[in-house]
């Protein structure tokens, strides 16, 4: 059996997880696939002179949801992550002052773009 691919290209991101959404893919029970998604702001920031303004109200998007056949509610599954492949070169960690992890801690400044 072929290695499918689930992407968040074609087959779109999800930003809730409701029954009522229907699966994108249906996997075999023991199938492999690759999942690809987008990091948590879906790309808007990429330079030091993106501002946090420019980030879509949707954040944390993920690829999905896959189905498992035969699967039913109630059931209990095991999923292994064979592999996780980072493609970009960079990462970053969203701070804002009442936001998040930190969010008594930060104080807001503008930086300039070198």
């Amino acid at each position: 059996m072929a290695r499918q691919t689930v992407s968040h290209d074609e087959d779109g991101l999800i930003y809730e997880f409701t029954p009522d959404i229907e699966p994108v893919y249906t996997a075999e029970s023991g199938e492999s696939l690759t999942v690809e998604t987008v990091d948590s702001l879906g790309g808007a920031v990429q330079e030091d002179s993106d501002f946090v303004a420019d980030v879509p109200a949707e954040v944390n998007g993920a690829t999905g949801p896959v189905a498992v056949e035969g699967a039913e509610p109630g059931d209990v599954l095991k999923v292994e992550i064979e592999d996780v492949r980072v493609t970009e070169d960079r990462g970053r960690v969203l701070t804002i002052p009442g936001f998040g992890l930190l969010h008594d801690s930060p104080t807001s400044r503008n930086r300039e773009p070198e």
